[in-house]
């Protein structure tokens, strides 16, 4: 996960197992249903083509489909070893590009919501970033 560059075929492979090997994990734990929902559905897209049992639309739990958004997030919003953090507004217009394919249309609306009701719950998520790298203030304001 945190080498810099891509993950290649082999190294996609195995990720992909990850949902199923943390839900045999937790089968056993007395847990609300929606823990063991996310840990399996939260990377299938909303048009079936995600993993591991390429759910779509409805048929992935809404849990997954907030939690699935809420990592995509953070991913964008987030230093990687390969690239600096996107800025909030940037990460908020990739996750709309994508709705409807990647993300359910319904919890992008609700972020949206959220963004435009109450943004500075967004942007606080962005401040420390603001201050330790100025990069992303210019690209925000650029």
């Amino acid at each position: 996960m945190h080498k810099p560059g891509p993950l290649d075929d082999d190294e996609w492979v195995i990720m992909r197992k990850h949902p199923v090997i943390s839900d045999r994990i937790l089968t056993g734990i007395d847990l609300h249903l929606y823990v063991r929902q996310i840990a399996r559905w939260s990377h299938e897209r909303i048009d079936g083509t995600g993993y591991p049992d390429r759910l779509a639309g409805d048929q992935i739990p809404i849990a997954a489909r907030v939690v699935f958004v809420a990592d995509a997030f953070d991913a964008l919003t987030s230093r990687r070893p390969y690239r600096e953090p996107y800025p909030v507004e940037w990460a908020l217009q990739e996750l709309r590009a994508n709705a409807g394919t990647q993300f359910c249309p319904r919890v992008i609306e609700a972020l949206d919501r959220v963004w435009f009701e109450t943004p500075q719950i967004l942007i606080s998520l962005e401040r420390p970033l603001l201050e330790e790298r100025p990069t992303v203030l210019a690209l925000a304001n650029g």
